[in-house]
């Protein structure tokens, strides 16, 4: 919970350093209910690659460091897309398991 929490203000401070007031009001409306999508999907016991998010976040913030527009902007753009596949990944596993358990309460029926 708390490698989230600090995982959203990463991202938090990122946009408030964007220059662009529109641009973070807009991400600070969109992203926390996916912050805790993910926080209860934690909690809940769904697995969490902890080195894979590490290793995304250095990349993003090598290219922070580098100071290239271009290279921050790739970088955002490949992040967002892996987050948008993890999220309908997740999403078709939840609906799988949903359909799994219906199933299994479903009375069988008699001839």
């Amino acid at each position: 919970m708390k490698l989230l929490k600090a995982d959203l203000h990463f991202h938090q401070l990122i946009w408030k350093f964007c220059g662009n007031p529109y641009l973070e009001k807009a991400l600070n409306v969109v992203c926390p209910p996916l912050f805790a999508s993910y926080m209860i999907r934690v909690v809940s016991g769904e697995f969490y690659d902890a080195a894979k998010d590490h290793e995304e976040h250095a990349a993003l913030l090598a290219a922070l460091k580098g100071k290239k527009p271009s290279e921050v902007r790739n970088s955002f753009r490949a992040m967002t897309e892996v987050f948008r596949l993890q999220d309908v990944e997740n999403l078709r596993a939840s609906e799988a398991r949903q359909a799994k358990a219906s199933a299994k309460k479903q009375p069988v029926p008699t001839g």
